[in-house]
């Protein structure tokens, strides 16, 4: 179908080079890149980050970074209101993965919204309560806000919270995340030869990385060679470092820190399994890299990851928080090589479905879509 060529001005809380970005990040740049070669504008709002430039151009898409990151959202009418002085826009897309930045407000044009996922009451399990209820009664005001606006949702899971919070079936559309099977490649000859599990995301409460170590206490007390690669960084790093040295992991569990995307995918092809342990997620983009790379997914039991995994068919789920069930589904398939083999075949043939060709073609469709609408 043939679409116009949009002038597209994106808010986000970060950019993908940011240490600190995660899934979303990559979902923002895997699609808008392609869609600046197909001949859109695309401009990205978001925070600084030590070291990072004020304004830089990335694969066609022009980033500017203004401000912390614990008062961008209160910087960005202002930043919206200078960025239009100088060119105008056809669209506002609002990238909402962390706090609603309530664009409708102060938008000059229509508002698109790319939603991940909403935390909810569960916000209350994973900071203070202050922030917490912050959080939560802001989620509250989404659909009187955002009530003439329409939302890609990245999963169904994603699609059925918005409705529960009161926004109309009939303005949402699924888009589901893609994967390059160019970079997430099977690789069985990088496999290692002892049992290596690995975490892949940024490290924080939410994530519940803490059932994760509590597990592989166990497993190691049973297969002492198991390894643990926690790869990634974030605000709850500290803890997490404390309860491993509490459980006495020095020699089961390593902290790779941030990577590049190339040492990313080295470790999916080297570990024996990965392991989702979060509590909630949009999608849980780390489960298709995963199963790119042929390597099975345990995962939690929570809304988003039901999306990515194939229970008993590209991977396993676990109840939410409870570490005994993890090590033993652990345990299962480490020491079920049949098991193992036949997941990798499944896990190859479904992250084979998705494709950030098609998902980008999928937003500019609804991008079009929404720019043409009354």
């Amino acid at each position: 179908m043939q679409v116009d060529k949009r002038r597209l001005l994106v808010i986000n809380w970060h950019d993908f080079t940011d240490p600190r970005s995660g899934g979303a990040e990559v979902h923002f740049h895997e699609i808008f890149k392609r869609l600046v070669l197909r001949g859109h504008s695309v401009t990205l709002l978001c925070c600084r980050y030590p070291g990072g430039a004020s304004k830089e151009v990335i694969d066609g898409i022009q980033i500017y970074r203004h401000g912390s990151r614990p008062i961008f959202n209160f910087l960005v009418p202002r930043l919206y209101r200078q960025i239009c002085r100088k060119q105008k826009f056809d669209l506002l897309i609002e990238d909402m993965n962390r706090l609603p930045f309530f664009s409708p407000v102060y938008a000059q044009s229509r508002v698109l919204v790319i939603t991940h996922h909403l935390f909810g009451r569960s916000i209350f399990r994973q900071t203070a309560w202050p922030l917490a209820a912050y959080v939560y009664f802001l989620e509250r005001a989404i659909p009187q806000v955002y009530s003439r606006c329409r939302f890609a949702a990245v999963s169904p899971s994603t699609r059925d919270a918005l409705v529960k919070y009161g926004i109309d079936s009939n303005r949402i559309q699924v888009i589901y995340n893609g994967i390059d099977s160019h970079i997430y490649t099977f690789k069985p000859t990088s496999r290692v030869s002892f049992p290596l599990i690995v975490y892949v995301g940024r490290l924080k409460r939410y994530k519940n990385v803490e059932t994760l170590l509590f597990a592989i206490k166990r497993v190691a007390q049973q297969i002492p060679q198991v390894k643990l690669f926690i790869v990634g960084t974030g605000d709850d790093e500290p803890r997490l470092r404390q309860i491993a040295s509490r459980l006495e992991l020095w020699r089961t569990v390593e902290f790779k820190g941030y990577v590049s995307t190339e040492e990313k995918v080295k470790y999916y092809q080297q570990a024996w399994i990965c392991v989702n342990p979060s509590l909630i997620e949009g999608w849980g983009l780390t489960n298709l890299e995963a199963n790119a790379c042929g390597t099975p997914v345990i995962a939690s039991n929570a809304p988003g990851l039901r999306d990515s995994v194939i229970d008993q068919v590209t991977g396993l789920f676990f109840e939410r928080e409870n570490s005994n069930q993890l090590a033993q589904k652990i345990l299962w398939l480490l020491r079920n090589n049949s098991l193992r083999t036949q997941m990798k075949k499944n896990a190859l043939n479904w992250a084979a479905q998705f494709d950030w060709e098609r998902t980008s073609s999928e937003m500019e469709g609804f991008i079009d879509k929404v720019v043409r609408s009354r």
